[in-house]
């Protein structure tokens, strides 16, 4: 255990003497495959418990849940890239929902003028996204 909240601040916690010796134990054992992997910035090696399965490459020590995290990684990468020049140019963290309605109306055409917007906003397609 690093520590109680309720008796110290998070940063606190993580500076802690403790609480950087665990990163470095969990950065030193990492597989090779963790340390070439292009998603590790986003999982570390994943929690230590879950570090016994054996890497594609043959290494023991290997997190279980490695594939199920690449795959959801490399799902919702363009997503997050997207998200992350939406913010970049100022926009609301929920301005991705009506991009994400706009990239399904390509893909399925489906929405007509008076149906409601698949953004969710409660308008007709037409007065929302849709607006010409």
């Amino acid at each position: 255990m690093l520590g109680n909240i309720h008796q110290h601040s998070i940063k606190a916690l993580n500076n802690s003497e403790r609480a950087i010796a665990f990163g470095e134990a969990k950065r030193e054992t990492l597989t090779p495959d963790c340390r070439r992997c292009d998603y590790r910035f986003a999982c570390h090696g994943g929690c230590p418990k879950h570090r016994f399965a054996v890497s594609p490459s043959g290494y023991p020590a290997h997190n279980y849940l490695c594939a199920g995290y690449k795959h959801f990684f490399k799902h919702v990468t363009p997503y997050m890239n997207v998200w992350r020049e939406l913010l970049a140019q100022g926009y609301p963290m929920a301005s991705i929902m009506r991009w994400l309605a706009q990239d399904a109306r390509k893909d399925t055409g489906a929405v007509s003028r008076n149906d409601p917007c698949p953004c969710g906003s409660g308008k007709k397609y037409k007065k929302c996204c849709g607006k010409a």
